[in-house]
């Protein structure tokens, strides 16, 4: 682990050694990982995900682990959690965030009047990541989805998919980010609406 470590250290990225996963677990299950990060920006993921690859380090990439477990006697790799990576930009009816931001999150910042996006509502009170639900081939978001921008471990390089690419990807590859199109509307209706979905 010396190698993943020091690119943690190299690239300033938070990391913590013998970490119990239950800590960041929905269940609260699992024992330690050997080595865990917090990448804050896509640039640090990769870098960490670059190291892994020519290393050939065991990992798992998780956002609020909603969707996977771990066992109660650990696991021996790297674990990399993306719950860190929260970055959005508006464009015009479109977002492009980070694969790391909840998706509740994501949905309270369109309803801010200078952005006023709807579509993301049904998603309020879930703390899913965006990157985590896009693994689910039946979520809704993937009606939204314009493109990703994906680590592909087995070529080691960044590409970037339509949402049919995407769709048809088999492997290993990393979500790095997501450009997803909503509508405009009115910041009231948007924020009456979370309310709404919030007392379900």
């Amino acid at each position: 682990m010396e190698k993943i470590i020091g690119m943690c250290k190299t690239a300033g990225i938070v990391y913590k050694e013998n970490e119990p996963l239950c800590r960041h677990m929905v269940y609260r299950t699992g024992g330690k990982a050997a080595v865990a990060a917090w990448p804050q920006i896509k640039e640090q993921l990769m870098c960490l995900l670059y190291v892994i690859r020519e290393h050939q380090i065991p990992y798992r990439v998780v956002g609020h682990g909603t969707r996977q477990l771990f066992r109660d006697d650990g696991f021996d790799g790297f674990v990399i959690f993306t719950t860190k990576m929260k970055g959005v930009a508006v464009e015009g009816e479109e977002v492009l965030a980070d694969a790391g931001i909840c998706i509740t999150e994501l949905a309270y910042q369109c309803r801010e009047p200078e952005v006023s996006l709807t579509g993301l509502e049904p998603y309020c009170g879930d703390i899913a990541t965006v990157g985590g639900l896009l693994l689910d081939e039946g979520s809704s978001l993937w009606k939204q989805l314009v493109c990703a921008e994906v680590f592909d471990m087995s070529i080691g390089e960044r590409v970037y998919l339509d949402r049919d690419q995407l769709k048809n990807l088999r492997g290993d590859y990393i979500i790095l980010n997501v450009r997803l199109h909503l509508a405009k509307g009115s910041s009231r209706e948007i924020r009456s609406g979370l309310h709404a979905v919030m007392q379900e």
